[in-house]
This record gives structure tokens, C-alpha cells and sequence, in this order.
């Protein structure tokens, strides 16, 4: 702080106090005792504290400098003042012991060294002054660190493919970078890992999915340089499979007597039928012999319902005279199925 010259009125007297950084010299003038005068006029100026830190980069990749500055409460005195530098973590980041705040200034920079490192780091920089400590701390990053991950669709039907994308925050350096990636759950799968050519930015990496019977989300995570990003993916059920001819069931034994009520069987789909039901066309290699339905003719069409995956349907014979040898079979949207049982029919006249 400059000296002041201060005028005190004791008793009349007329004092001259002459005030100094750090405390008071005090100087009678005009009559008046030296010892009043210090008792009266108690002048003293503020001590200067630390009130700020601050750095132009923060975060900053590890390696790189910045400049830190220091804010002081008041303007520093006459002759300047040091304020006290210290780093929490000297291998990663380095600053001076002191930097100083020139008299009547308020603030101060100071050079700020770091070493690169492979994960995020925080450290706290402190400067101290007159007993007051001020502390900031600096995020470092890894040089290269992985900034984004985006996926080509975020709402697919399970069993649908799709691609993602990792991107770093500069180009990868020699060798490149291998981008680690998982996902929440095994309904959507990727490789273990992705690799960034070196001086490329970005790799693209593929997604499966499998099907699904509810809405599920599934978080797909890519980690590299300390960061880890994720996008959700949503799959979904899609639209039912049309489903197909699966079996022609004939209640009997291979070899059986013929029953006037008829034989049963059943023709099975491999799943549910969908809206209108399913035609399905029932026949046998014996036309002639075997018929079918109430109109005992050589085919019946049976309508499997909508929503049920088989339906039953019988059939008998026509001038039946003695044993018969025949399979049945079905076809449903031009897919054949033939009972894999050869049936042997008997007339119940001829049976022993």
C-alpha cells in the first residue's frame, strides 16, 4: 500500500500520522504526546489474501501447459507480494514455488506444467498468502480419449443388424487405439473390442440382435483413454413370422381295422395361424379309396383358426374290400408334408 499522510486533531493539537504497510508510524506535530497520538490513531492497512485461482484450460489433456492465475483481495503493497504455489500431485502437474503480485496489482500468472496420463485425473492447485489458502483443481485427460459413440438406428426389431460408431478426440496415434465395448445385455451383442486406425478419428463396429417377445433397452458401452460412453438401443418384437406347414398327425396304428366313424388326424403348423386362419389341403396317394370330410371326397381343404396352430381333421374309405396301403399327406402355400407312416387298413369284414 503507498504511505498515507494522515491528519489527527488531538485536544486541538494538530498530530501528522504517517501510515505504513503492515502497521503505523505516527509523528507529533504542534504540541501533543507521541504516546497519545499512537493510542488514537490505530492505522493499519489490510493484508493482501489469496481470493482466486483459476487456469485457461480446464480440463487440459495431460502434457500440455496452461496458465494459472492468482487473485489477491486487495491490491498487493509496496515491494510486491509471493504468494505460495503448491500442486497436490507433482508428477502430473507441476507449478512454481512462489509467482509474484507486483505492488498495486491484485493479480498475478504463473506457468502450469503436466504430464500425460492414460485415465482422467483431478489435482488440486493451492496458493497461500498471509494465512489464507485458496485451492482449484486442474482435470486432466488423456491425450487421446474417446468422445463419442452413436449407434445407426436406436430402435430396431430384435433380430435386426445395425452399426456403431466410436469417435476419439483426435486422430489415433501410431499403432492405434483399441476402443473396449460391451453391452447390458446378451440380446444385443458386440465384438469385445474396436480398433481406430492410426491418424483416423472414427471406427465402425457391428451390432446383433436377437428377437424379442417384449420391448426391452439395452445399453451398448464403448471405454477407451479413461472415458466411457453409452447409447441405449431399444428392441423390439417384431412383426409375427408367417408360420408354415410342420406336421400331418394320423391317430391309428400302422395297421388297423376300418372304423365306421372314421380315422382321426391332425395337421400342425409351426406356430399360431395368423389373422383368417390357414387353408391347408389334405389328400392321400390312394384317392380312390381314401376320402374326406362329410363330402367324402379325394381332398378336403381344413381351415386351421386364426391364433391356433393345428386343427382336426378325419377321413375314411370307399369300397374297401380288402387290406390298403396308403399314406396321407398335407400342403399349406405350396410346402407338401407326408406322414411319415405307411398305414395298412383292414375291412372290418375281412378282419380275423
Amino acid at each position: 500500500m503507498s504511505r498515507q499522510l494522515k491528519r489527527v486533531l488531538i485536544g486541538g493539537a494538530v498530530a501528522v500520522a504517517l501510515v505504513v504497510s503492515g502497521g503505523t508510524a505516527v509523528a507529533a506535530a504542534g504540541g501533543g504526546s507521541l504516546d497519545a497520538v499512537a493510542e488514537a490513531v490505530h492505522l493499519r492497512a489490510a493484508k493482501p489474501k489469496p481470493a482466486a485461482v483459476t487456469f485457461a484450460a480446464n480440463p487440459l489433456a495431460g502434457g500440455k501447459k496452461t496458465t494459472g492465475t492468482v487473485k489477491l483481495t486487495t491490491a498487493a503493497p509496496a515491494g510486491g507480494v509471493k504468494v505460495t504455489l503448491t500442486s497436490k500431485n507433482t508428477k502430473f502437474v507441476k507449478v512454481p514455488a512462489t509467482v509474484k503480485v507486483k505492488a498495486g496489482q491484485k493479480t498475478a500468472k504463473f506457468t502450469v506444467k503436466t504430464t500425460a496420463t492414460a485415465k482422467k485425473r483431478t489435482v488440486a492447485v493451492t496458493a497461500a498468502l498471509n494465512g489464507k489458502k485458496i485451492t482449484k483443481k486442474l482435470k486432466l485427460t488423456p491425450k487421446h480419449f474417446l468422445k463419442g459413440i452413436a449407434l445407426s438406428q436406436q430402435n430396431v426389431n430384435g433380430g435386426t443388424a445395425l452399426t456403431g460408431t466410436v469417435t476419439l478426440n483426435a486422430a489415433a496415434p501410431k499403432g492405434g487405439a483399441g476402443v473396449l465395448l460391451e453391452t447390458s445385455n446378451f440380446r444385443a451383442e458386440v465384438p469385445a473390442s474396436v480398433k481406430v486406425l492410426a491418424g483416423e478419428r472414427t471406427a465402425v463396429f457391428q451390432v446383433t440382435t436377437q428377437k424379442v417377445a417384449a420391448q426391452q433397452t439395452v445399453k451398448v458401452s464403448a471405454s477407451y483413454g479413461g472415458a466411457t460412453l453409452s447409447r441405449n438401443l431399444t428392441l423390439t418384437p417384431g412383426a409375427a413370422e408367417a408360420p408354415e406347414l410342420y406336421d400331418i398327425v394320423v391317430h391309428a396304428d400302422p395297421n388297423f381295422t376300418a372304423d365306421a366313424d372314421g380315422v382321426e388326424a391332425d395337421v400342425v403348423l409351426t406356430g399360431p395361424a395368423p389373422a383368417g386362419g390357414a387353408d391347408v389341403i389334405v389328400t392321400s396317394d390312394k384317392k380312390d379309396d381314401v376320402v374326406f370330410g362329410l363330402a367324402q371326397g379325394a381332398q378336403q381343404t381344413v381351415t386351421i383358426p386364426a391364433g391356433q396352430p393345428n386343427v382336426k381333421f378325419y377321413f375314411g374309405f370307399k369300397n374297401l374290400t380288402g387290406p390298403l396301403t396308403f399314406t396321407i399327406s398335407a400342403t399349406y402355400k405350396g410346402k407338401l408334408v407326408v406322414d411319415a407312416q405307411t398305414f395298412t387298413v383292414t375291412p372290418a369284414a375281412a378282419a380275423p
